[in-house]
């Protein structure tokens, strides 16, 4: 197994998925999460606003970037509650 770091914008990593979490309830983005949706048009924060997206424990959406970024689609998995969270939830989701 090849390990590798290193300092890079989420939205120019060059993979096929990239997950991202958010806690149940979150309304403003965290600033990763903002630099995706800012460069998606706002996608993420319509489907927040929505009512798709609610951070739910095991909740996931998977958004298609048709190319306006390098990862081909973003996969937001729900945390549950912050206040409830544990380690285990990780292993979990």
């Amino acid at each position: 197994m090849k390990i590798e770091t290193k300092k890079i914008s989420l939205v120019d990593i060059d993979t096929p998925l990239l997950a991202i979490s958010i806690y149940e309830g979150e309304k403003n983005l965290q600033a990763d999460l903002e630099t995706i949706n800012k460069a998606l048009g706002g996608i993420i924060s319509d489907l927040i606003r929505d009512g798709e997206i609610k951070g739910k424990l095991e909740e996931t959406t998977v958004i298609h970037t048709q190319n306006k970024i390098k990862p081909k689609r973003i996969l937001i998995a729900g945390l549950g509650k912050k206040a409830e969270f544990k380690n285990e939830v990780i292993k979990k989701v």
